[in-house]
């Protein structure tokens, strides 16, 4: 009899281990996939081309000539596709702005 209560309560702590066990290895596999998820979905947020870009420090060097080159910030370029033609439009714009002024004014 005692042995048969002993065989018992060793076969359901070993069932409730069993479940405690179970019940760890899927909430570690749940907070792995949700911490992956997370990862997954904030690297590919929208447009991560444009959003991540901005002025890089570019360190001094020596060319091959071993003339020193200084450190300096290299500010970032659009890739859109209108860009170019805004950029010198905005050029055109204000080297000539002084110019058709003074022509406006002397008439």
């Amino acid at each position: 009899m005692v042995s048969l209560c002993m065989y018992f309560y060793h076969s359901l702590a070993k069932f409730f281990r069993e479940i405690a066990l179970r019940k760890t290895i899927m909430v570690v596999f749940l907070a792995l996939l949700i911490s992956a998820s997370v990862a997954t979905l904030s690297s590919c947020s929208g447009n991560s081309s444009e959003e991540g870009r901005g002025a890089v420090y570019v360190k001094p060097s020596v060319d091959y000539r071993g003339r020193y080159r200084r450190g300096h910030v290299r500010m970032p370029v659009s890739t859109k596709k209108d860009a170019l033609k805004r950029q010198n439009r905005s050029r055109y714009y204000y080297h000539t702005r002084g110019k058709y002024r003074r022509k406006n004014k002397s008439k």
